[in-house]
């Protein structure tokens, strides 16, 4: 009996076994954090790939207004598919790794809204619909802005 209580209290050897566990815990700890670090830069980079497809589109929705050709004359039958930009709904405005193209379509016409300074009864509000796509040619990424304007005439 005797002889099992000393080597209980026998304690030679157990600082190892200590640090072995410790370290294996900090490796355990290090690869953790280095996994972690990878997938949030990745997350990151996805982040940043979006929102420049989302600015891409932006830039689309842009383009439009300066350009009365793609809201006035013949975009307006509200029947109708509107009209692409650029002419081919395939291609493609660049801008370094960002591009963009969409549609412009005539919704109808309505009274001007109140507060324009156009006279009640004389004028119209043609109301257009734009969608924008815009693209990253990073992953091939794509966003789309939809938005609304209109154009004041008889």
């Amino acid at each position: 009996m005797k002889k099992i209580i000393s080597q209980l209290k026998n304690e030679e050897g157990s600082v190892i076994v200590v640090a072995l566990i410790i370290m294996v815990l900090l490796l355990i700890m290090g690869i953790s954090a280095t996994k972690m670090s990878t997938i949030e830069s990745q997350i990151l980079r996805n982040t940043i790939i979006q929102k420049q497809a989302f600015y891409g589109a932006e830039a689309a929705r842009e383009y439009v207004p300066p350009r009365t050709e793609l809201y006035f004359g013949a975009n307006v039958d509200p029947a109708g598919p509107g009209i692409n930009f650029p002419a081919a709904p395939a291609t493609r405005i660049s801008i370094g790794s960002q591009s963009f193209n969409g549609n412009v379509r005539y919704v109808g016409s309505s009274q001007p809204p109140r507060g324009s300074g156009t006279e009640a009864g004389k004028f119209r509000a043609h109301r257009y619909e734009i969608t924008g796509n815009g693209y990253v040619n990073v992953n091939e990424a794509q966003c789309i802005v939809e938005a609304g304007f209109y154009r004041l005439g008889f």
